[in-house]
């Protein structure tokens, strides 16, 4: 699990550093241009983050599994945010 949590950190960073760049090009492209771009850079990386998931789970036993996916469920239990309901869908991807 620590070979999976940083390849997830190299991917953070590396997620963060395109989106950065991609933002730079704002005044060279159009706004919409920039936001495709990073909303692309963005789901890339969610999707990463979740197929990383995936790899943890499936390493694990049922009963660890099950365990640590309860485990995180507690810890966002009262967690509350706030978004415009036209920003939810994209929100929500990819899934």
């Amino acid at each position: 699990m620590l070979k999976e949590a940083d390849a997830v950190n190299k991917i953070d960073a590396s997620c963060q550093a395109r989106a950065v760049k991609a933002a730079a090009l704002l005044g060279a492209e159009t706004m919409a241009a920039v936001d495709a771009k990073v909303r692309e850079i963005s789901l890339e990386c969610r999707r990463e983050t979740l197929h990383a998931r995936d790899r943890v789970l499936a390493a694990l036993n049922p009963e660890a599994a099950a365990a640590l996916i309860a485990f995180a469920e507690s810890t966002k239990a009262g967690t509350s945010i706030s978004i415009r309901r036209k920003d939810l869908a994209r929100y929500l991807e990819p899934e």
